[in-house]
């Protein structure tokens, strides 16, 4: 995704830090994860340069273009909530389909508009 221009000074975006760790409170005999939601931290857009939107008075600054990767940042809280629930369900997902009969491995190749290469 490139420059965003729905973006304005005064926007909140959402920067995804890996390294800010959140757990949930601790239960009898469970390990425990940090949660994922929390790895998203709010910020607000206090300025901008050509190339750059400054965050929380310049403190931090984060690229137009996101040269990051997809998760880097998200300007919608649903941006978050999408990354948030394909966290949560990829793995399922995966097993799922792993254990999808030719029939519905079909269904789900149209779905996502999947098209096999043609093997000789």
């Amino acid at each position: 995704m490139t420059d965003r221009p729905d973006l304005h000074i005064g926007d909140t975006l959402w920067i995804f830090d890996g390294n800010r760790r959140v757990y949930p409170p601790a239960a009898a005999g469970r390990t425990r994860s940090p949660i994922y939601r929390e790895h998203w931290v709010a910020h607000t857009i206090t300025g901008e340069t050509r190339q750059s939107w400054l965050l929380d008075g310049g403190n931090a600054k984060v690229s137009k273009v996101r040269a990051q990767g997809p998760r880097s940042y998200a300007a919608t809280a649903q941006e978050v909530e999408d990354d948030v629930w394909c966290n949560a369900h990829y793995a399922g997902l995966h097993d799922a389909i792993r254990t999808a009969t030719p029939a519905q491995m079909r269904q789900i190749a149209a779905l996502l508009n999947y098209a096999p290469e043609a093997r000789p």
